[in-house]
């Protein structure tokens, strides 16, 4: 089995992008000790992705393999990256993404 850094994670193993994005305004506002906790990351929680491996399948070519994700059947990985997919599951993904944007739009 071949095996790629955790695209997500970036090898790290722990993310906190569950918190969201911060401004610069919002930064600012914040107390200096909850900032120095958020950088030391004191926040951080295993990378939903990988587990916390910080490593994830690989496609043959040593790109992580392309996954996505829909409300029915959770996150799923395919076969390959997406240089290796057939054409039916770069489709796939395609309706993925589109359906995980209008979701969050609202639609």
């Amino acid at each position: 089995m071949t095996y790629a850094v955790c695209p997500d994670c970036e090898g790290h193993g722990t993310s906190s992008a569950y918190l969201g994005a911060f401004t610069s305004d919002e930064w600012d506002q914040m107390d200096y000790e909850w900032r120095d906790d958020y950088v030391a990351g004191r926040f951080d929680r295993p990378c939903p992705t990988c587990n916390g491996k910080r490593v994830v399948e690989g496609c043959h070519c040593g790109q992580a393999l392309a996954s996505s994700s829909n409300i029915w059947s959770g996150v799923y990985f395919l076969s390959g990256c997406w240089n290796h997919l057939s054409a039916d599951d770069q489709e796939q993904l395609d309706s993925d993404a589109m359906s995980a944007s209008e979701l969050r739009a609202g639609c």
